[in-house]
């Protein structure tokens, strides 16, 4: 069964989806910067109100999703063939 998180990212089971949860809220808590995966824009992830991106797991690393490029992150998301918590093929 795939379990689809806020950003349309696929997970193998509950758990693995409440553990992508627990994932990008503690970068969220810890305001991490980084660049975004697809355009490469600097962004901020923060719990406070300075956030302009989303995080996802995805293959072992934070990918940091601006919010420009909301629309092709879910696009490329949706078509992924892994669970992004823990990589086992979908």
């Amino acid at each position: 069964m795939i379990i689809r998180g806020d950003f349309g990212e696929p997970y193998c089971s509950q758990s693995c989806h409440e553990k992508g949860g627990k994932y990008a809220s503690a970068v969220m808590l810890k305001n991490q910067s980084g660049v975004c995966g697809i355009c490469q824009k600097p962004v901020q992830a923060s719990m406070y109100g300075t956030s302009n991106c989303a995080i996802v797991p995805y293959e072992g690393v934070n990918l940091f999703i601006c919010n420009s490029c909301t629309v092709q992150g879910k696009a490329h998301l949706k078509s992924y063939e892994k669970c992004c918590m823990c990589q086992k093929t979908l």
